[in-house]
């Protein structure tokens, strides 16, 4: 696999098939993808990650995608988290929320707060709530 293959792969499934709905063959290809990423990291591939996400997709891969994240640095994924914690489904703000907790970046501090002053969501919250626990407490 190359990153442009990876990138491909990625902006066709923005965002990927519900758990009920995806192929075996593309479960494996995101895997494949995300393994591939782990061990190559690229900026490009941050919004197409944080994009791939939907409230039908688990399978584990909500993990293994903040695992690639986690090989870049905060400064290079901040802005997509930004930019996902103001989607308009819930799912993708969580994951967001939960992701700033493992990218320490003072610019994150912000908009998780302006989150935390709007959102309704339960799970949202509890997410946004332990970001700035865990990863930002002295952030401004």
């Amino acid at each position: 696999m190359t990153h442009t293959e990876a990138l491909s792969f990625l902006s066709l499934h923005q965002p990927m098939p519900g758990d009920s709905e995806i192929s075996p063959e593309t479960a494996d290809r995101f895997i494949e993808t995300l393994r591939f990423l782990e061990e190559n990291p690229h900026p490009a591939a941050v919004p197409f990650l944080i994009g791939s996400v939907s409230e039908h997709t688990g399978l584990g891969m909500y993990e293994h995608i903040g695992f690639v994240l986690r090989k870049l640095p905060p400064y290079e994924v901040a802005p997509h988290l930004i930019q996902a914690l103001k989607h308009g489904e819930a799912t993708t703000r969580a994951r967001a929320a939960w992701w700033a907790a493992d990218c320490p970046c003072p610019a994150l501090a912000k908009p998780i707060r302006d989150l935390l002053a709007v959102e309704q969501d339960p799970q949202v919250r509890y997410a946004a709530e332990s970001a700035l626990q865990v990863c930002l407490p002295n952030a401004p």
